[in-house]
């Protein structure tokens, strides 16, 4: 004969119903590591935006200078720290002269070339101070040599910067050559 025997004790994970201390602590220490390593990665994302930022003006003031040389005429940089972008413009051979200068469009894109900051990719980034031969200033161009000019159009005979973030880093344009450097 067999005897069918039920235990009253049932099995205390199928009724359980809470966490226990030790799967709290344990899942608190890895929130604080994870924590840890993510909120200095984000305080240095703004000093790699505007790192990024600082790079980018240098390749477009180069860009600038190539396409002077390559047209034969002034192309013009309009940088605007009132509305935190600049732009690239030239001039053109039939009608020479800032006020008749166009916007060229940027050959990455197609669409006119203009790089605002404190948005999209370059938010946080600050376009803080403009000097023009050691004089602040918005324009300045490269003439078809690709030397920098000011906006009367006479040759820079010191640098001219573009600062980022408050000087974080520096854009530098030599003047006589027209070399492009960025230092942090």
């Amino acid at each position: 004969m067999r005897y069918h025997c039920e235990s009253k004790n049932v099995h205390p994970a199928a009724t359980r119903r809470a966490f226990s201390l030790v799967e709290l602590i344990a899942v608190v220490v890895v929130i604080s590591i994870m924590a840890a390593v993510a909120i200095p990665a984000i305080g240095n994302l703004t000093l790699t935006r505007a790192a990024a930022a600082a790079q980018q003006l240098a390749r477009d003031l180069t860009f600038a200078r190539q396409q002077a040389a390559a047209r034969g005429v002034t192309v013009w940089v309009v940088l605007s720290t009132a509305n935190e972008s600049y732009s690239i413009l030239a001039e053109s051979a039939a009608t020479p002269g800032l006020a008749n200068a166009l916007t060229i469009n940027d050959p990455a894109t197609g669409q006119y070339f203009v790089q605002r900051f404190m948005s999209d990719e370059f938010i946080g980034v600050d376009l803080s101070a403009v000097s023009i031969g050691g004089v602040a200033g918005t324009h300045f161009g490269f003439d078809w040599l690709g030397r920098p000019q000011n906006l009367s159009g006479a040759l820079l005979t010191s640098a001219s910067s573009v600062l980022i973030n408050n000087g974080v880093h520096t854009v530098s344009v030599e003047s006589q050559t027209g070399l492009v450097t960025v230092t942090p």
